[in-house]
């Protein structure tokens, strides 16, 4: 339940209603503008931190995009969050380490990378060398961590092998063993022969040549032993000197510089860093900005039916008519009008759009979004994603199309020009193919044919720009949009089934926040070009190449989810193996058909746990 509290205008004294759901509050009475962060700034902060220490970053880092959507240029606002992006650490110490050599800061490179509230914004001087900063720290860490290894490789070489000396136990065994056994050899022959008889000396004579042999080839054996080892013993001086060089060098030629670089930036990124003076001046600027409304905003609203000016009542918070007592709801009076009509066209509501779209090419008839919305209205279509040549062709009211084009192009600069240009010659496409439904003849089927080339053709083209345009012109207000507006139009865009650019924009999320349950869902659904669950459907034509995108992303998905969303993804695992095991049978189609009803027993069981579980987790509207 929303928090409801009554306020007074600081301008007027003017009722306001607060309501923590509601983005924006204008003073029916003076026009002066206030948001949320106004009257809950401070509540919402310590709800974001204690979110961020509790262990659920998704959440508070959603808490902190949606105070910085009504607040881009609070400094320390964006500070705190892109600590609590770093980690619990940093966001209790209101500090960003970046001589933590464990520290990668991934994430906070990306945020700071790839985040325009940061690389665009008032402070984007900061931000910037700050992503210098972490990124010079993370260089110089690495540096030192490989200068390290060429370290322990340097104090390996250093422990020289130990030189041993002469071996000389062979020669002594055989010296002693040998003397003893030639003397008693000696001493017995010397019992039949004179002491002087060759046959009494041999035995001595044989053991001192031997002897004398193996004394010669002990000296030889050692000094070559000492030869291999004073080699090995040059080698590995050899071997390092040359790292030990290599150290050096490294360490003057990568670590050192690296190491400047990083000091010089940081203490660049002390030197930016704003005094209180300079951010109370930002917030001065930024809430005049904010509070100050154009002249149409303040104007007394009067009624359609008669023309009197209304009174507002502030106990049913209604505008009403004192001539003919007609009442209107007061939110009717304020906000823009395009955003009123871009949100009626996503409704479906194409009369309501256009009367807002109206509004806003009255005061702009150049205004893009205001143009665009008009055609679409005319064609009956909530999106570019809608056109297609099928039965609903019939409710496009043509002429006014045309009138619509022919006005954009006269209004549009240069560039919106040639979006238009292109609109034009994939709506003519579309007319032709339209024009020749039900016409049978050949010539007629030739010509269709070649409208539903070309609109095949055109659509891949026109597809691009408009996704393009729409990033440059509709997606930039999405900075003063709350995050709940921003899930919204994200929703619209799969509920339209553009999977390709809400892929693209929930991935974006996920740069920042790899755990989004939502993000994560839809990343899912785009893979299998579904745009809800019930979609989904074993008459569904497959691909190898669809299904292991689909079976990777709830991998994705498994791995950053929390065990209630783990099991919801379980279960989208066990709905992809059926619909791989069925698209597998569907090749073999003699088999297939004895299959199906055991494939569609299985589907439809795990279908309607899968549904249940969906609604339980991801009910939009009870939001």
């Amino acid at each position: 339940m929303a928090e409801l509290k009554s306020y007074s205008c600081p301008k007027c004294g003017g009722f306001l209603d607060v309501d923590r759901d509601r983005d924006a509050f204008d003073c029916p009475f003076c026009g002066a503008s206030f948001n949320v962060l106004d009257f809950h700034r401070e509540e919402l902060i310590d709800e974001a931190r204690k979110q961020a220490y509790d262990g659920r970053k998704a959440q508070a880092l959603e808490k902190y995009e949606y105070l910085l959507s009504k607040n881009p240029d609070d400094f320390n606002l964006l500070y705190e969050y892109a600590c609590a992006v770093e980690g619990v650490d940093a966001l209790k110490k209101l500090k960003i380490d970046t001589n933590n050599p464990k520290n990668d800061h991934k994430q906070l490179r990306g945020l700071l990378r790839n985040d325009q509230k940061f690389m665009q914004g008032t402070w984007s001087e900061y931000f910037t060398k700050l992503y210098e900063v972490v990124t010079f720290s993370n260089k110089y860490h690495e540096l030192v961590a490989q200068r390290e290894e060429i370290d322990v490789k340097a104090k390996r070489l250093a422990n020289n092998i130990e030189s041993k000396g002469a071996t000389w136990t062979g020669a002594v065994i055989f010296g002693i063993l040998g003397f003893i056994s030639a003397l008693s050899i000696t001493s017995r022959n010397n019992k039949y022969y004179p002491s002087s008889d060759i046959r009494t000396m041999w035995p001595m004579l044989v053991y001192f040549v031997l002897l004398v042999a193996i004394v010669i080839a002990t000296v030889v054996a050692n000094q070559k032993k000492q030869k291999q080892y004073e080699e090995e013993k040059a080698r590995r001086d050899s071997e390092y000197k040359a790292v030990k060089d290599q150290s050096d060098s490294f360490y003057r030629n990568e670590v050192e510089p690296a190491y400047k670089k990083y000091k010089q930036s940081l203490g660049e990124l002390d030197a930016l860093k704003p005094s209180e003076a300079d951010i109370a001046a930002a917030k001065t600027r930024t809430v005049f900005k904010k509070t100050t409304k154009p002249a149409p905003a303040i104007k007394n609203p009067v009624c359609t039916k008669c023309g009197a000016d209304l009174t507002l009542d502030n106990e049913n918070k209604l505008y009403v008519c004192s001539h003919c007592g007609v009442s209107y709801d007061y939110e009717n009076f304020v906000g823009s009008s395009v955003s009123k009509g871009r949100k009626e066209l996503m409704s479906g509501e194409f009369e309501l759009a256009e009367k807002w779209f109206s509004q806003t090419l009255e005061d702009d008839p150049g205004d893009f979004e205001a143009n665009r919305g008009m055609i679409l209205c005319a064609g009956k279509w909530r999106d570019f994603p809608d056109i297609r040549l099928n039965e609903k062709l019939k409710f496009a009211e043509w002429p006014k199309i045309e009138e619509r084009l022919k006005a954009a192009k006269e209004n549009s600069n240069y560039n919106n020009l040639e979006y238009f240009e292109e609109f034009q010659k994939l709506l003519e496409s579309v007319k032709t193919y339209h024009e020749l439904a039900g016409k049978e003849d050949q010539e007629c089927l030739s010509k269709r044919l070649t409208a539903q080339k070309s609109f095949k053709l055109r659509y891949k083209v026109f597809a691009g720009m408009d996704r393009k345009y729409r990033t440059t012109y509709l997606n930039k207000p999405l900075l003063a949009l709350s995050e709940k507006e921003k899930r919204e139009n994200l929703r619209t865009a799969l509920g339209c089934g553009d999977f390709v650019a809400a892929d693209r924009e929930y991935a974006q999320l996920l740069m920042n926040h790899p755990n989004d349950a939502e993000a994560l869902r839809a990343r899912v659904l785009c893979a299998g070009r579904w745009k809800t669950v019930e979609d989904i459907s074993l008459d569904r034509k497959m691909s190898d190449g669809l299904l292991n995108q689909i079976s990777g992303r709830i991998k994705i998905a498994k791995d950053n989810s929390s065990w209630d969303y783990y099991m919801y993804y379980e279960l989208f695992g066990d709905v992809e193996k059926i619909l791989r095991e069925n698209f597998k049978a569907l090749q073999q189609k003699e088999s297939y058909e004895a299959k199906r009803k055991i494939f569609e027993d299985q589907f439809q069981e795990v279908m309607f746990r899968l549904s249940e579980k969906d609604k339980e987790l991801f009910d939009f509207e009870k939001e």
